[in-house]
């Protein structure tokens, strides 16, 4: 069943209130030892020890004040609570937050606004993020129909509106904004590809939503996706995935995009992803991008020049957008499989000397990663998507923060 849900509770410009009111739970949150930007985090209803939020309100005491703070309830296996810890909190700092009764400030919310073919996922002052494509896009007129395909996202955008993706170009159809297909796939006997669509040997499909979201903090969605194989005519699905999309806004200038993908591959048979240059996170970047015009900056130091191949914690991959610099880091989590992760990405001198923007997070870029029937395998990645430039200390700080999440601990008063 497709739930969607609206929730947002709290004050868009901070208030102030008095001392009177009753606190009844405190929330500590601890820095560690990286600080943290315009981070958003969560505790659940369990963590708490209450049944309900209704009539509670969250508050950030600092400087002996207390400023009430947003914050959105999400139900999924168990109810979780979002907040933004606003600003810088640097590391080794705590900041203290309580919950207390009465009814918290409605405020703009993200938006998950579902149209025919497309979910759009937009800031609380309506600009547009990202858009989920979850219909079949059918290729350009005279094209090969099995070109077409869904479940990607195009465009993805610039927090000023500046578009970063690109569908279909002519050089390679089967090219998806970001997408997340296999390439070379070892599944009872046989190989397949579900990256190289004019093969017809396999696809990634749509198949249903199973929560779209949005709230005084963030909007997203869980799409089901099942990746099918193509065998004599018959068809087969080999791995069911769920791929989580949260989009988070920072400042005006910024904003993250958590992309979660949860593979499960059925109870029948074990699934080989085979070692290979390229499969699983893509990005083609926007036509604007050339060799002249954008760049490639990774974790090691590499350029876009000698990146291919390196194992990477992130990469920022960035450009000129209409006479504004803009892009988006990629982040990978240390957790996810064969991390520091392989990348792909494209010759500098590619497309006749103009040079096109290719990435692409690889796990198998330089090994086989077996998948167990029946069993879930998790990768997690974290894009910031930005305008303006972003430095090499300044990603390698948000990934730091990505990597070690804040440590919360819950007092009932």
């Amino acid at each position: 069943m497709l739930k969607v849900l609206s929730i947002a509770l709290l004050l868009f410009v901070p208030v102030l209130y008095g001392m009177g009111r009753k606190p009844i739970i405190r929330i500590e949150v601890s820095a560690g030892s990286v600080a943290h930007t315009n981070l958003p985090v969560n505790v659940s209803l369990a963590e708490l020890g209450i049944s309900s939020v209704k009539k509670i309100r969250l508050v950030e005491i600092a400087e002996g004040r207390r400023v009430e703070k947003p914050f959105q309830v999400i139900n999924n296996t168990e109810t979780h609570i979002y907040w933004k810890l606003d600003g810088v909190t640097p590391a080794g700092s705590v900041r203290i937050f309580e919950f207390e009764k009465g009814t918290p400030t409605e405020v703009p919310s993200t938006l998950a606004d579902k149209q025919l073919d497309d979910l759009v996922l937009k800031r609380q002052d309506k600009q547009p993020l990202l858009t989920y494509r979850y219909t079949v896009k059918a290729p350009p007129k005279g094209v090969d129909p099995l070109y077409g395909r869904g479940g990607y996202i195009h465009p993805l955008y610039t927090p000023s509106g500046k578009v970063l993706t690109r569908i279909q170009p002519p050089d390679h159809y089967h090219h998806y904004g970001i997408w997340n297909p296999w390439t070379k796939i070892s599944y009872d006997g046989k190989e397949y590809d579900l990256w190289n669509l004019k093969d017809n040997k396999g696809t990634v499909r749509f198949v249903k939503f199973d929560r779209i979201v949005q709230g005084a903090v963030f909007a997203g969605f869980d799409a089901v996706h099942d990746h099918v194989i193509f065998n004599e005519g018959q068809e087969e699905r080999i791995i069911r995935e769920n791929w989580k999309i949260q989009v988070f806004p920072m400042d005006e200038s910024r904003y993250t995009c958590d992309i979660t993908s949860e593979l499960k591959p059925t109870e029948k048979l074990d699934v080989i992803l085979k070692e290979y240059r390229y499969a699983g996170l893509g990005f083609r970047a926007t036509e604007q991008w050339t060799n002249q015009n954008s760049e490639v900056r990774t974790s090691s130091g590499k350029t876009w020049k000698d990146a291919d191949g390196s194992l990477e914690r992130w990469a920022i991959v960035s450009g000129d957008l209409g006479g504004a610099p803009g892009g988006i880091l990629f982040m990978s989590f240390p957790e996810n499989y064969n991390f520091p992760e392989p990348i792909r990405v494209w010759p500098f001198d590619g497309n006749g000397g103009r040079g096109d923007q290719f990435f692409n997070f690889s796990p198998t870029k330089n090994k086989d990663w077996v998948l167990k029937a029946g069993h879930t395998y998790t990768l997690k990645y974290r894009l910031l998507v930005f305008d303006g430039r972003l430095s090499a200390d300044e990603a390698e700080s948000a990934w730091q923060s990505f990597a070690h999440p804040p440590e919360i601990k819950v007092q009932k008063i």
